[in-house]
């Protein structure tokens, strides 16, 4: 499997029709952002309304933001997508807070992506569903597309990583990693089944997984920090899978983000996959 970078084109293109000076600054003192409003031509496209609270018009950006997160919004949001789920089986466009998707919203223009994109969880931004483009975001958007990516997964004896280069849309470099380190026709690693018995067990099996779980962290630690240090170095976002050595040890002092979908054993078509995943959830609504 080849990386598909068809989201970045997409994002390209959203960020082509959005003129920087288009969009409203969160720094900016609310009554400049207002007489830049009254002062366009294309005033209507500006307009702030809510359909579903029926408030024809709010008078300030940070108005219109701090109703679109209010409880009564939320409820009645709530309420109105599941008369539209039970009315015609099909769910509303609107995106529900607990969906790992933000919306991005311009002008005309609607574009969808994963959170994990922008957004650590730790982030504020992450825990809100849509948002209207600003200079933070649109930043955010170009950051993005100009980053250098590295994925990783492990688990089970295979580890798999790559670094990918979204502003020339390549894969700069690439490693997988195999060893015996499970045990057949049981599962589970060596050093889970010892801390079971409260203690190593002594076999020839036993001491060569955990042998090679020992080599196999040594070499991961190497690949990145040693070998690949330079690249990573250039990478501004770090994915990876839920694996404990990854999150607790290896990526412990980075801010690293945990991938938001199920991922299968490590491998580069894996890890291509994933990457993939992460690019096509941007898209055009």
């Amino acid at each position: 499997m080849n990386p598909d970078f068809q989201g970045l084109r997409v994002l390209d293109t959203f960020l082509a029709t959005a003129q920087v000076n288009q969009i409203p600054d969160q720094s900016a003192p609310i009554n400049k952002v207002h007489t830049h409003v009254l002062k366009s031509d294309s005033f209507i496209e500006y307009k702030m309304s809510c359909k579903i609270c029926d408030i024809p018009f709010f008078g300030t950006l940070d108005e219109f933001k701090k109703h679109r997160q209010s409880e009564e919004h939320l409820s009645k949001l709530t309420n109105s997508l599941s008369l539209s789920h039970n009315a015609d089986g099909e769910d509303s466009d609107e995106v529900i807070k607990g969906s790992p998707y933000f919306e991005i919203m311009h002008t005309n223009t609607k574009v969808q992506m994963y959170k994990i994109i922008l957004a650590g969880r730790k982030d504020d931004l992450y825990s809100k569903p849509s948002l209207d483009l600003n200079t933070d975001i649109f930043n955010r958007l170009i950051a993005f597309k100009k980053s250098h990516i590295l994925i990783a997964l492990n688990g089970g004896g295979y580890f798999a990583s790559a670094i990918f280069d979204n502003s020339t849309k390549e894969i700069v470099c690439s490693k997988t990693i195999r060893k015996y380190t499970t045990r057949r026709k049981q599962g589970g690693s060596q050093s889970l089944k010892d801390n079971e018995k409260g203690g190593k067990i002594h076999s020839a099996g036993a001491m060569i997984r955990r042998e090679n779980e020992k080599k196999l962290r040594d070499e991961i630690l190497t690949l990145l920090f040693s070998t690949w240090k330079p690249h990573l170095l250039n990478c501004s976002l770090i994915f990876c899978n839920r694996d404990s050595f990854l999150t607790q040890e290896v990526f412990k002092d980075s801010d690293y983000r945990t991938l938001p979908f199920t991922t299968y054993q490590a491998d580069l078509e894996e890890i291509c996959r994933c990457y993939n995943e992460l690019i096509s959830s941007i898209k055009i609504l």
